[in-house]
Order: C-alpha cells, then structure tokens, then sequence
C-alpha cells in the first residue's frame, strides 16, 4: 500500500512540474489536499516538501522563478529567515551534520516559503479566476467527504494513510472526549476547521459564479466543516476573520451592526442543536472556566507552558535548542529531559521561545509586520487588502492558539500569498471587479 501512496505522490509532482500558469497552481492544490504530510519520503522529507519544491523546480524551467522572486515584497525577509534556519541548524550539536542542513531547509520550505508559492501562484486576472473556479471544485470535494466520516464516524482515508505509514491508525481516527472530529482527506481536525472557515470568507467575496445558489451552498458547507471539526480555535479563529473583515471593510455602520445581531441569532439556533452543542459548549468553556471541563489544553497550563518556555530560551537565548527539540527531547518520555510540564504544548510563540530563539522572533515579527503594512498601504483602493489583513490576524491567532503542524503554513500561507499578489500587483485587482473596493461608511449611519 506504500507504494501506491508514493506512487500517488511523485505523479502528483510530475504533473506540478509539467503544467503551468493556473493549472500548476490547481494541481499543486489538488496534491496538498487528498494527499496529505503523513505520506513520509524520506527523513525529514514528506509529499508536501516534494508538492512545494516542485512547485518550484517548475517556476525555474519555465523561467518565471527570477522575475517573481525580483517582485516578491518580502524576499529579503524571507532570505534573512531562511539563513537563520541554517544557522539554528548548523548549531544543533544534538543531530548529524546532513540533518543540520535537511532540517532547517524542510522547515523553510514548508513555512514561509508558502507565502512566495501563492504569490507566484497568478499573475493575471484570467490565471486567478481559474485558479479559484478549481479552488472550489476541491473545496467541494473535501467538505462533503469531511460530512460523509462525520455521518459514519469513521475515516477510511485517514486510516489507510496513517497505519500505512505509521503502522497503526492515527490519534483522529476515534471519537473522543469531545466527540468525533472531522479532518476529511487532511491530517488534522484542528488545521481542517482553522482552514475551511478561512476559505468560507475568500470563497464569499472571490468567487462569483453565475448561480449564486451554489456559491451558498459550498459557504454552507464550509461552515459546517468548521463546525464538525470540533476545534475551539478554527472556530474562534474564523469569527476574528469574519469580525475583522467586516469592520475594516464597513467601519462603523448599520451593516455591522445587522452582521453582530445575525451572528448572535445564529450561535443562539446552533447551540440548541443537539450535535453542535458540545462544540460550543467547548468554545464558551475556555472563557468561563479557563477550558478546565474540557479535555485539551486550558488556561492555567498555557500560564504553566510560558514560564518554563521562558526558562529554555534563557539557556539559548539567541538561536534556541534547534528545530524539532521539543519533540524529541522535552517531549520525549524517554529523554532524561523530559519535561511533563509542557506535555501538550500548543502555541508557535513556544516553538520560537525553547527551539528557534530571539534572531528568529525578531526576523519573524519584521516578516508579518512588513505583510500587514503592504495590505495597510492598499487600503484606499483595494477592498482585497481587508480580506488579507483578516487572513493574516487570524492565522497568527490560529498558529499562537494550536501550533503549526499538519502544514498548517501551507493551507494558509499560499491563498494569504495569493491575496498578497492580488493586493500589490495593481494589474490584477484593477481588472477584477471582486477586488475593486466598495465605498467605506467613515462614520456610523444615523
């Protein structure tokens, strides 16, 4: 069975090196989404390392790699994080020299090179039209699939996968405390809800088909997923989306405050359905009690986790103890290091803290500082700037609250790239009518 999975894999990447334009784009979609990062290659290296690396390989054959690069707003950042991964390797004494250097390339590469994927990923007003007309075929696809193993509360595909490659079924396959959690052809529940409700906003205000009924109807779907997955975080995450949003878009104005009584009417319907309760009764819980009722992590351990994150980045204050030291030598029950205290630690700003330290924090807090006021310059004349703004609050909201793996990065980083590209490259939001921005209500309608 492995070798179907592999075989699965490597055409996927041939294709995505093969196409171009749009069709690259949706292919490597295609790949990222029913073939997920528990398929193990080698090493450090899973199918989505080849799915973005031949991504890029394409771009470079194709010679469209430069002139993008040369385009890209945030390639010195990137180039300055990228370094300071080497750098966090070179220094790990724990690990073989060749994994000094494979770990912090996966790591860059599955991170923030995302970003550059998904603005390299259009480059005109056709290329993105296509690419989110095939946005929604997969979207569609996932979202009835993710509600069908919700329905037998079961996932056939999640379970070939994982005892494939891990000899024995994955930690989502069963119904837990919390009730069954949903993570269709993805391998995590909690990435799958942060996701789906990200792509119910872009879906909203990107794509314009000819019957608007089904335009409802796959945003319905994506609720829904968001719903079913169970996460407190994709849930709250999505409404900072949608509160985000609309507030930049409208300001002060009787539409925000119809959209506040609308949301509050619909919590009140869905808390009184009997399978979507105890997701909300979860959500509520973390802000009543601190998340004590609920199996998870709560308030008072994430207290816990900050004092002793802050602990290690003291003894390595400037590069960290190196990637993947928390999994295998905190974490690790085996290790005389092991530290119980940050059992079930969550949270990227731990990661920085105890692996990656102050270079990294610093370089990545000039990274999205500089994304945000590329979106902030835009404002004025692109309603698409809002929409990336959203995007990324709620992703850096998203990662602080969970972590980032099941590739986190790359499900939202590439359409965060995308909205990039739509923001900055005044010939595509000028030639599409989505993008163009719509009168901003300056003061509250009376």
């Amino acid at each position: 069975m492995k070798l179907f999975f592999l075989v699965l894999t490597f055409a996927a990447c041939f294709k995505i090196i093969t196409s171009k334009g749009a069709n690259r784009t949706i292919w490597l979609l295609y790949s990222l989404f029913f073939l997920s990062n528990d398929i193990l290659i080698w090493g450090p290296f899973n199918a989505h390392f080849l799915f973005i690396a031949s991504f890029i390989l394409s771009l470079y054959f194709s010679k469209e790699f430069i002139p993008n690069y040369k385009f890209y707003p945030l390639r010195n950042i990137s180039i300055i994080i990228f370094i300071i991964y080497l750098l966090i390797g070179l220094f790990d004494q724990r690990i073989p020299l060749i994994s000094r250097i494979s770990r912090p390339v996966t790591e860059f590469v599955t991170t923030y090179t995302a970003f550059f994927i998904g603005f390299c990923s259009i480059k005109s007003n056709n290329e993105l039209h296509k690419v989110i007309q095939g946005f929604t075929k997969i979207l569609i696809i996932v979202s009835i699939y993710g509600i069908i193993t919700y329905i037998l509360q079961n996932n056939p595909w999640y379970d070939l996968l994982t005892s494939t490659f891990n000899g024995e079924v994955g930690i989502w396959s069963g119904v837990q405390e919390r009730g069954y959690r949903v993570c269709s052809f993805l391998s995590n529940p909690i990435v799958y809800s942060g996701v789906m409700g990200m792509y119910s906003l872009i879906i909203l205000q990107m794509w314009h088909p000819k019957k608007k009924t089904i335009k409802y109807i796959l945003i319905s779907l994506l609720a829904l997923s968001t719903l079913i997955a169970n996460s407190r975080t994709g849930v709250f995450s999505t409404l900072l989306l949608y509160a985000l949003f609309y507030f930049l878009k409208n300001r002060f104005s009787y539409k925000n405050l119809l959209i506040i009584f609308t949301v509050i009417i619909l919590m009140t319907i869905l808390y009184n359905i009997s399978f979507i309760k105890p997701i909300l009764d979860s959500s509520f819980d973390l802000f009543t009690t601190g998340g004590e009722n609920i199996e998870g992590s709560n308030i008072d351990l994430k207290e816990q986790q900050w004092i002793v994150s802050l602990e290690y980045f003291n003894e390595a204050p400037f590069l960290g103890h190196g990637l993947a030291y928390f999994i295998e030598v905190i974490g690790n029950k085996n290790s005389y290091l092991n530290n119980p205290e940050l059992a079930g630690m969550e949270g990227y700003q731990y990661k920085l803290l105890i692996e990656q330290g102050l270079l990294m924090i610093i370089a990545v807090l000039i990274f999205y500082v500089r994304l945000f006021i590329i979106s902030w310059k835009n404002r004025n004349s692109n309603i698409t700037s809002y929409l990336t703004i959203a995007c990324i609050a709620a992703f850096i909201f998203f990662i602080c609250s969970t972590g980032t793996y099941g590739s986190t990065f790359l499900y939202f980083g590439i359409y965060i790239g995308l909205l990039l590209r739509c923001t900055y490259d005044k010939k595509i939001f000028n030639s599409h009518s989505s993008l163009q921005r719509t009168k901003i209500h300056r003061q509250m309608s009376y």
